[in-house]
């Protein structure tokens, strides 16, 4: 039987408003950052842009993004290259999302999905030093519960 794995990764900005712009700016210059650089590692103020996954028990390669971020001609999929000694083209289906609270709705009912599975686990890179709290904070930020308390569990 194969592992019933969902690995996934977040890219984030930072969450700059003109309200906190100079507190931003004054913790970041400390560590000598910018704001936008220090806002969009810091979980509470990194604004989730993209969510990407992929399912080893189905091989499916898929992300979702605030679409609102981006301009009119968006793909339904990209080929992704994988490298080695047999290269392969594996097809991302891409699904736009309606801003940032959409975005963690979906990823959260996809995290509901594949945790409701027999064995299943969860696997990132810096979960729960970054993309776990992150995606916590946001979606309390958003009122978005969707796979919230599980995310939570994980940590």
């Amino acid at each position: 039987m194969k592992n019933n794995v969902l690995v996934f990764d977040v890219e984030t900005i930072a969450d700059l408003t003109t309200a906190n712009r100079d507190a931003i700016a004054a913790l970041a210059k400390g560590r000598e950052m910018t704001a936008e650089a220090y806002g969009g590692l810091c979980p509470p103020l990194a604004r989730v842009v993209c969510l990407s996954w992929f399912d080893l028990m189905t091989q499916k390669l898929g992300a979702v993004f605030d679409q609102s971020l981006c301009g009119d001609l968006l793909p339904a999929y990209v080929a992704v290259e994988s490298g080695g000694e047999t290269r392969t083209v594996t097809s991302c289906d891409l699904q736009g999302c309606e801003g940032e609270a959409d975005l963690l709705r979906r990823f959260g009912g996809l995290v509901a999905r594949h945790l409701g599975q027999p064995n299943a686990q969860l696997v990132t890179f810096s979960g729960r030093g970054f993309d776990l709290p992150v995606l916590i904070h946001r979606s309390i930020k958003h009122g978005v519960t969707e796979g919230r308390e599980l995310l939570m569990k994980a940590m």
